[in-house]
């Protein structure tokens, strides 16, 4: 199976072929207990480690995939209509890395990417690149949001509205 490699370290993408999903983020470095994933578009994947845009700034390297911002090494896959692992070109996704913090203000202050936020009925629990929110009071928070079906957003990708 074709996967892309997003390698911060080496500020770069590659095609990486390995036989199953679990090859994959092994060769790369991340582990399947504790990775998160994600959809990049439709069609495109992506697992990276759970606590990425957690670990402080200064201590992490980033890139971002349209207007997204990532944290540390990820794996790309294709995901097809069905919802099954498909292969992905190296040359299907434009990845643009990032030198410093200093570089992701001035991209966010552009509008060439969002900044990741983390929010329950319209209150921000947690900005990035602030340190990691204490998760039992933004849990609270969410379960809240949700009981009244206010609106919840979480990194601007996902929202639970009353309809």
């Amino acid at each position: 199976m074709k996967y892309v490699a997003v390698l911060v370290e080496g500020r770069v993408a590659v095609e990486l072929d390995q036989p199953t999903f679990a090859d994959a983020l092994s060769a790369v470095g991340l582990s399947l207990n504790h990775i998160d994933h994600g959809m990049v578009r439709p069609g495109v994947g992506i697992a990276v480690y759970e606590f990425g845009l957690y670990v402080p700034a200064k201590r992490q390297r980033f890139f971002s995939i349209d207007r997204k911002l990532y944290a540390g090494t990820a794996l790309l896959y294709g995901v097809d209509a069905r919802g099954e692992t498909v292969d992905l070109a190296s040359d299907s996704v434009a990845v643009r890395f990032y030198a410093d913090l200093p570089e992701i203000e001035r991209a966010i202050a552009r509008g060439q990417i969002d900044r990741p936020v983390f929010a329950a009925g319209g209150e921000v629990l947690w900005r990035w690149p602030e340190p990691r929110p204490d998760l039992d009071a933004a849990i609270e928070r969410m379960a809240g949001a949700i009981n009244d079906l206010r609106r919840l957003v979480i990194d601007g990708d996902t929202i639970i509205a009353k309809h």
